[in-house]
C-alpha cells in the first residue's frame, strides 16, 4: 500500500511539473549557442584617412582588409543587464595603400577584445586595441615610410548585432598607426582612422 501510495505522489509531481509552470531561467536567459563563449571568425574591411601624420606629407588613403580569430571569452563579469568579457584575438592585415609612394601593407596584429554582450546575447558593444608587426613597400621618398619593417597599432571599437543562430554583423570604427619604431630618421609613422564593416562567422 505504501508503495502505491509514493509511485501515486511521484507520477502527480511528475505531471505538474510538464504541464505546470516552466521552470525558472538563469536572469540573463542566454540562448544555446552562445557567440562569446565560441571562436569566431570575423571578415571585414575599412576605408581609412590620414589624420595628424606631419611627416607622412602624403594623401593617404587605405583600404585593409582584416582576417581576425577571437577565442572564447575568458574572463566574465556580470554588468547591468549583461555580461561584460574578455576575448583573445589575431588579425592578420592585407592592405592596398593609395595616395603615397607605397601601394600595400601586409600584417599581423594580436589583440584583447573587451566586450558587453546584452542578456539575450544579440547586441554587443566591444573595444579592441592592440598591435603587432608587419611590411609595407617603402620606396626611400621623403614623407614615406622609412623601410619596409614595421610596427602597427591597431584599435577598433562599435557595436554588434546577432542575425542567424551563427552569424553576426558588426560595425565601428578603425584606427591604425603604421611606424618602424624609430629604426629610420626621419621616421614619419602614419595615423588612419575610418569606417568598419565585418561579418562574424562562429563556431
Amino acid at each position: 500500500m505504501k508503495m502505491r501510495a509514493w509511485l501515486l505522489l511521484f507520477l502527480g509531481t511528475f505531471s505538474t511539473l510538464q504541464a505546470g509552470e516552466p521552470m525558472p531561467v538563469v536572469e540573463h536567459g542566454l540562448p544555446s549557442q552562445l557567440e562569446r563563449e565560441s571562436w569566431t571568425l570575423d571578415l571585414s574591411g575599412a576605408f581609412l584617412k590620414k589624420i595628424i601624420s606631419p611627416l607622412a606629407n602624403h594623401p593617404y588613403r587605405m583600404a585593409p582588409a582584416l582576417l581576425t580569430l577571437k577565442s572564447p571569452g575568458w574572463m566574465h563579469w556580470p554588468l547591468g543587464s549583461g555580461t561584460f568579457c574578455i576575448r583573445n584575438t589575431a588579425t592578420v592585415i592585407a592592405e592596398p595603400i593609395f595616395g603615397g609612394p607605397e601601394t600595400h601593407y601586409f600584417g599581423l596584429a594580436l589583440r584583447p577584445s573587451f566586450e558587453w554582450w546584452r542578456g539575450d546575447e544579440r547586441l554587443s558593444f566591444y573595444f579592441s586595441p592592440g598591435g603587432g608587426v608587419g611590411a609595407i613597400d617603402s620606396r626611400g621618398v621623403k614623407g614615406g615610410q622609412g623601410q619596409d619593417f614595421t610596427l602597427n597599432i591597431l584599435a577598433s571599437a562599435g557595436v554588434g548585432w546577432k542575425v542567424a543562430d551563427r552569424v553576426s554583423l558588426r560595425t565601428g570604427v578603425l584606427f591604425q598607426h603604421l611606424s618602424n619604431g624609430g629604426q629610420t630618421n626621419p621616421n614619419p609613422g602614419l595615423n588612419a582612422i575610418g569606417p568598419e564593416l565585418a561579418l562574424s562567422f562562429s563556431f
